[in-house]
Formats: structure tokens, C-alpha cells, sequence
């Protein structure tokens, strides 16, 4: 709208600026050469400005749909990955209701004396179970999803998760939000801690008081790291979109969230 104001503009200006020098002056009448050439300045001016302003808003709204395709691309695979677990949970509840079957089956391998076997079966039923296994840290199965997760990949990496969760069934949160904002934090968090040769552990808060919901994740931060107006930055190719996502979904409920670095540990910080 200012681009449109500034250009509807310059005809008033140029009315203007011929009727007082040809009522009020003899400028033009005479020829003087600043007088000539004003209008045509003012509109090189006008055009150069335009032009920036054009480019400028182009180049913030490429950035804007670039960070909308990412979280769009986030949202599809935290909903994906959580439906993923949400099937092993039930192929794990399954095994558990068809425990009667397994006794049977285990029975009649020992009566058989095959007790190979029957071992063997044990360690692949206890194995399937265990892949599929959902720790419960709190009431949000969001939550319980998602966390568990992060700490078997955590397990895997050789790097520790302590979760301290009382989260309850209902959150001022849509879930595919909550995803995105969950994932991008541990996520973050879970690279930081494995690019060290000492894993360390990542300490993780989270809490609904007063129909807020708040989160904290901690982990070891050895690096330096760079911030822009509270923000952290990176100037390395694909990095820097979860921050930037974070910080879009917290904006979007009007909620609040830090980043620090306190004591080589980076603290992030979320209210909603």
C-alpha cells in the first residue's frame, strides 16, 4: 500500500512544483536547468526506491515461503513418525493380548524337548515387544510419542535423556504444532550432544500451569554460538531452519521463548 501511496504521490508533487514555479516564479519560463530537470530526478529517485523496496519485499516473501515448505515438510514427518509409533504401540499391546498363544506355543516346544526353539522364539517376541515399547512420562500421548522417540535415539547414540513431564491429555497446542516444536528442540538438542566425544545428557522440563504450556530442553554446548537479537544463527548450509520454526510456531500462539548459554549448557526456554 505505501508503494502505491508513494507513487500516487509523485503526480500530486509534479502539479504542485509547476504551478508555484509558473505562478509564483519564472523558473521554467527561463530555462533554469535545476528547475527543468527537478520532476525527472524526483521520478529517477521514486523508481530507484521502488525498485529496492520491490526487490527487498520479493526476497522476504521467497524467505517466507521457503520456511513455510520446511515446516510443512516437518509437520508431515512428525505426523508420520508418530503415526509410526502409534502402530507399534498397538502391535505391542497385541502381543501382549496374544500372550496366552506365545504360552502355548512355548509349552508345547518344551514338551517337545525343542527347547532351542523355544529360546529363540522368547528373544524374538521379547525383541518386537521392546521396539515397540512407548514409555509413559505423561497423560499427552503427543508427548509420550514423541519423547520416546527421541530417547531410544538418544540411547542409540550413546547419549542420555532425563524427561520430567506432567503434561495433561488436553494442550493449548494443536498437535501437529506441537510435533514440530517438540522434534525441532530435541532434535537440535540431540545433535548438539552427539557431535561431542563425550555424549553428556539432555535434561528436558515440561508442564501446563494455568493453561499454559512450558517447556525447557538443556544440553551440552562446547561451541560457541552466535546470536542475533536473542536468537541463535548459523551461517552453515540447511541448519538454522529448526530455530526459525520454533520461534514462528511460539510467535503464532503470542507465546514467549529464550535461548541461552549458561555454564557450557544451551538452555531453550518455551512458554505457549
Amino acid at each position: 500500500m505505501s508503494i502505491q501511496l508513494q507513487f500516487g504521490l509523485i503526480p500530486a508533487l509534479g502539479y504542485g512544483f509547476d504551478y508555484l514555479t509558473r505562478v509564483y516564479t519564472d523558473l521554467l519560463s527561463e530555462g533554469i536547468p535545476a528547475a527543468v530537470e527537478f520532476m525527472p530526478f524526483v521520478c529517477c529517485i521514486a523508481y530507484l526506491v521502488f525498485v529496492l523496496r520491490t526487490s527487498e519485499e520479493e526476497r522476504k516473501k521467497n524467505e517466507l515461503e521457503q520456511m513455510q515448505s520446511c515446516l510443512n515438510l516437518q509437520i508431515s514427518q512428525a505426523v508420520h513418525e508418530i503415526e509410526a509409533l502409534r502402530e507399534s504401540q498397538k502391535d505391542a499391546s497385541t502381543y501382549r493380548h496374544d500372550l496366552r498363544h506365545h504360552m502355548q506355543h512355548l509349552l508345547s516346544c518344551i514338551e517337545n524337548g525343542k527347547i532351542e526353539q523355544a529360546e529363540g522364539y522368547i528373544h524374538e517376541v521379547c525383541a518386537q515387544i521392546e521396539a515397540g515399547r512407548v514409555k509413559n512420562y505423561c497423560e499427552n500421548e503427543t508427548v509420550n510419542l514423541i519423547f520416546s522417540s527421541f530417547a531410544g535415539r538418544a540411547e542409540s547414540a550413546g547419549a542420555t535423556m532425563n524427561i520430567k513431564a506432567v503434561v495433561p491429555y488436553i494442550l493449548p497446542v494443536s498437535e501437529t504444532d506441537l510435533c514440530v516444536l517438540l522434534s525441532n528442540a530435541l532434535e537440535n538438542a540431540l545433535h548438539a550432544c552427539t557431535a561431542q566425544e563425550q555424549k553428556g545428557t539432555i535434561d528436558i522440563l515440561a508442564y501446563e500451569k494455568n493453561g499454559r504450556f512450558f517447556f525447557q530442553v538443556t544440553n551440552p554446548c562446547r561451541k560457541e554460538v552466535v546470536f542475533e537479537n536473542g536468537v541463535p544463527v548459523t551461517d552453515r548450509p540447511g541448519h538454522g531452519i529448526g530455530v526459525r520454526s520454533i520461534c514462528a510456531i511460539v510467535d503464532r500462539y503470542g507465546g514467549m521463548y529464550s535461548f541461552l548459554v549458561e555454564d557450557n549448557k544451551f538452555i531453550l526456554r518455551v512458554s505457549l
